[in-house]
């Protein structure tokens, strides 16, 4: 996202902070240059709120490590800063190759607004925020997970298939009633049901919340929204075969379990690097399980 200007004796294109120009060898004033950037910006000027926030989402990713800095653009919105000797601290945020603002907060505390494109891009940079402050409670909150959690979160997952198996069978034996309890169930019920998992998956599994939000190709993205939307809809129909008396509460966990695997198996085929784990997902499946029991 570098910001390229004109060498103001030949005309041709320099590169931000560069010492001579290229072609005709001028040396280049960029104090200067600042001053002329600064009131040709000065018609439209963005909010002093929305640049507050864009230098406290550099500030945060700062103190994240390297896979997490890669999540803080997963709704597709790129933030970077970078120090200047004498001038301050640069930012530039927007795409991920074309910035849509770049300024620099100079030593003194004053701003100058070097490019400003305003547009709905500015709405990504709240969302954005709220990533970065969702990611730094992780860091900090791992601190203070319980061990029943940590347990669940980095033990091996071990699935049953003989359960799996009966699992399986009670469906096909009440496919019939089961068939015709989901089709009772209105397109904004099942709306509400899905957001309820993400929900409960952004306040206690952020990383796997992301992860599931990160900007992918459309094929990737649709790959991984219907294995999510296809798992939510089971674990919903084994908490109504619990409540119905068919399966128990222990094959109802390892069923979850195999629903997670498989969410976090495309998560992570689909991103490179990708951190997901089934029981996360597992974890927060048994709370839509349970509002299946609950209908029966």
């Amino acid at each position: 996202m570098q910001q390229q200007y004109k060498c103001p004796n030949c005309g041709m294109s320099v590169a931000y902070l560069g010492r001579f120009c290229d072609d005709c060898g001028t040396q280049l004033n960029w104090p200067m240059q600042q001053q002329l950037n600064e009131q040709s910006c000065s018609s439209i000027r963005p909010s002093e709120r929305l640049l507050d926030d864009i230098e406290e989402i550099a500030s945060i990713k700062h103190t994240l490590s390297l896979k997490d800095r890669s999540l803080t653009s997963a709704d597709g919105f790129y933030v970077q800063s970078i120090s200047l000797p004498v001038y301050g601290t640069q930012y530039m945020a927007g795409g991920q190759f074309i910035a849509k603002i770049i300024f620099i907060r100079k030593p003194d505390g004053s701003r100058i607004i070097e490019k400003y494109l305003p547009g709905d891009w500015e709405t990504q940079v709240a969302e954005t925020l709220q990533i970065c402050n969702a990611l730094r409670l992780v860091r900090d909150g791992q601190k203070y997970w319980s061990p029943e959690k940590i347990a669940a979160y980095e033990s091996p997952v071990v699935i049953d298939g003989d359960m799996l198996n009966k699992v399986s069978d009670v469906n096909r034996q009440h496919y019939a009633e089961i068939n015709e309890y989901w089709h009772s169930i209105d397109y904004p019920r099942r709306m509400e049901i899905t957001n309820i998992y993400a929900d409960d998956l952004s306040k206690e599994w952020p990383v796997e919340y992301l992860e599931l939000r990160t900007n992918l190709s459309e094929a990737k993205a649709n790959k991984i929204a219907e294995s999510l939307a296809l798992n939510v809809q089971k674990a919903h129909l084994i908490g109504y075969m619990c409540g119905k008396g068919w399966i128990s509460q222990k094959e109802v966990a390892n069923a979850n379990s195999h629903f997670g695997e498989l969410i976090a198996g495309d998560i992570r085929s689909s991103i490179n690097g990708a951190r997901s784990k089934g029981a996360a997902f597992a974890t927060s499946l048994m709370k839509i399980s349970a509002i299946g029991h609950f209908d029966a």
